[in-house]
């Protein structure tokens, strides 16, 4: 699934104006870095150059042999977790957030 026709799922199960922005990899890279330490940039950087590249985009079994059954449309994934409220109301990503301020609230929520 594109990660455009994924926003497109967000936003329709939301209600919400969600867009997606394609960025070239060194834009997003040198993003990151302003925002996140050094090993998540690594860490993001390989997923979306090594782990995306297209070579897992062909249908397996392997929600089925997992998870014991059928997969399930990603629309549907969508609307059933919006309908919980787990991504929160819409007044709380009414402003842009900062990246680095969510990562430090959440590691320090695991503490």
């Amino acid at each position: 699934l594109p990660f455009a026709q994924a926003v497109g799922e967000f936003a329709r199960a939301t209600g919400r104006d969600i867009r997606y922005v394609q960025v070239s990899r060194d834009d997003y890279e040198a993003m990151l870095a302003t925002q996140v330490p050094p090993e998540l940039v690594k860490l993001l950087m390989y997923l979306f150059t090594e782990v995306l590249d297209g070579r897992n985009a062909h249908v397996t079994d392997g929600v089925q042999r997992a998870l014991g059954r059928p997969p399930r449309e990603f629309s549907a994934f969508a609307r059933d977790v919006a309908a919980t409220g787990a991504w929160g109301s819409a007044d709380e990503f009414a402003a842009p957030r900062d990246i680095a301020a969510m990562h430090s609230t959440n590691v320090s929520q695991r503490s």
